[in-house]
Formats: C-alpha cells, sequence, structure tokens
C-alpha cells in the first residue's frame, strides 16, 4: 500500500495477469510517499523486492 502526499491510499494487489501487486501514478506529485509492505498470512515469511521507477516499460506488463 502507498500512501500519497495528498493523502490518499492506493493498492493493487494481483496486477497485469500476475500475482505480483504494482501500483502506478500517472503525473506523480511531490512530496512524501509512505510504502506499507505486509504478507498475507500470519507467520507466513516472503521474499520480495520493491522496485520504483519513473519508466513504464518497466512495469510487468511492460
Amino acid at each position: 500500500m502507498v500512501n500519497a502526499p495528498d493523502g490518499s491510499w492506493h493498492c493493487n494487489d494481483d496486477s497485469y495477469d500476475s500475482l505480483d501487486p504494482t501500483v502506478t501514478f500517472q503525473g506523480a506529485e511531490g512530496g512524501q510517499y509512505d510504502v506499507w509492505v505486509t504478507r498475507c498470512s500470519e507467520g507466513e515469511n516472503v521474499d520480495g523486492t520493491l522496485n520504483i521507477t519513473e519508466l513504464e516499460s518497466r512495469h510487468p506488463g511492460g
């Protein structure tokens, strides 16, 4: 989940026909973005990678 500078929350759990979550901001405003990462099941550890890019070609559907 991402909390944008305007206070709005954004989340997309399963995107681009995958189980990978993504959040996209078109014309993102400047300011602080708070990123919250968690898991689906308590007690389950998962590995992951956080990618941040301004290139549309770098998202899973690109």
